[in-house]
């Protein structure tokens, strides 16, 4: 029995198209000694992160793999660090000392707690960082690229916010603005007119 030839004319494709994938595959293999994992940034085997099994605080996520590090995290109360002798935690400070008094970011992960200076601060990259108010019809916007990320910015024309101290990113058009402001006083006047004829109620039948 012949095949048809538009099977014939297919045999070709499905046979090449498995190789085809078989040698892209190929070329993504990687290997590293013992102990070892590729590390994808650098393109080249590290050093697994050693710990000691006998830590307490210290807890297992996964063992390292010829494709990720050990993944290691700390008990509450302590923050995770590593260097050459290997991985440890540490636990969190209680308080902030008199010359940083402000808290600007809890202990978590691998950084301990983060005092700072100054009230009404952000913490970037673990250091603190003066947050920016703005005031009447501006709004706030952030610069990644440049040393103060933080600046304050006029509304657009036709847009306000009447605001005195604020952080917000978007101003409001002024007919929202207005609208939102005057509905307290569109209420007060229906009230009054229903309260009109039933004062007049009252008086007629007293």
């Amino acid at each position: 029995m012949k095949l048809p030839k538009y099977i014939l004319a297919l045999l070709p494709i499905v046979l090449v198209a498995p190789l085809g994938v078989t040698h892209c595959e190929a070329k993504t293999l990687v290997s590293c000694p013992d102990s070892h994992y590729f590390d994808s940034r650098e393109q080249r085997c590290l050093r697994c992160t050693s710990y000691d099994t006998h830590d307490p605080y210290l807890v297992l996520e996964a063992k390292c793999t010829l494709y990720h590090d050990t993944m290691l995290r700390c008990v509450k109360g302590f923050h995770y660090s590593h260097d050459s002798n290997g991985a440890s935690c540490h636990p969190c400070s209680k308080t902030c000392p008199q010359s940083r008094p402000f808290l600007g970011k809890e202990c978590f992960g691998t950084m301990d707690r983060i005092c700072c200076k100054e009230n009404e601060t952000v913490v970037r990259n673990g250091k603190c960082e003066k947050q920016v108010f703005c005031t009447e019809n501006e709004h706030l916007a952030l610069h990644e690229r440049q040393t103060n990320r933080e600046s304050c910015q006029p509304c657009q024309p036709g847009f306000e916010n009447p605001k005195k101290k604020h952080r917000d990113f978007k101003c409001q058009k002024k007919e929202e603005a207005n609208s939102q402001e005057n509905h307290g006083h569109r209420f007060s006047a229906g009230s009054i007119s229903l309260m009109v004829p039933l004062a007049l109620i009252v008086m007629r039948f007293s």
